[in-house]
């Protein structure tokens, strides 16, 4: 029997809800996760399935240190699994748990993750949105219009990392906007 696996899948920066979910599916599965590889390859061990809930936080060490950051998780029951871009992974048994319990007791503290993802990855996508991508774009459209031989390819190629690149900024940003006016009435 097989004891590892491999799942591939894509999440964003605002999907990971999403994430949290597919992990713990796989588990109930009997699939837990032991590493994430680059942002879609999921690192998997055969398990006992078990109905098991991830949560996931994005946290950059600055208020607390990481010891602190860790005990406070430990001390509510969550299982410290690792950390991939900042984000942390942590996990509970179903069982152990007290209703619908999540890492985030409120609304708030929801919002207040968003905010800390903006700031940590939102803003750099947009640095390299506005100062890479757009520009290549822009320059490529020339180089395409003028003739060039190769300018096809870039362009290609340009034109998809500017579909990714504003798809993710605004999934991020409408997310962000709607469950801002759900917390702030």
């Amino acid at each position: 029997m097989k004891t590892t696996k491999l799942g591939i899948r894509f999440f964003t920066i605002a999907d990971h809800e999403k994430e949290q979910e597919y992990l713990s599916e796989m588990h109930r599965m009997g699939w837990k996760i032991v590493r994430v590889g680059l942002p879609c390859f999921y690192h998997f061990e055969a398990c006992v399935p078990e109905n098991m809930v991830y949560q996931l936080d994005y946290y950059q060490e600055s208020k607390f240190s990481r010891e602190e950051y860790l005990k406070l998780f430990e001390d509510c029951g969550w299982e410290y699994l690792f950390d991939f871009m900042d984000y942390h992974y942590f996990r509970k048994p179903a069982a152990a748990m007290d209703g619908q319990e999540e890492i985030f007791c409120d609304d708030e503290s929801r919002l207040d993750m968003m905010r800390r993802v903006f700031r940590g990855r939102v803003v750099f996508l947009l640095v390299i949105f506005l100062v890479t991508v757009l520009p290549q774009l822009i320059q490529n459209i020339m180089d395409y219009d003028s003739g060039k031989s190769c300018a096809k390819g870039f362009l290609v190629f340009w034109v998809v990392m500017f579909i990714l690149y504003a798809f993710m900024l605004v999934q991020f940003a409408w997310k962000y906007y709607t469950f801002k006016k759900k917390v702030v009435r």
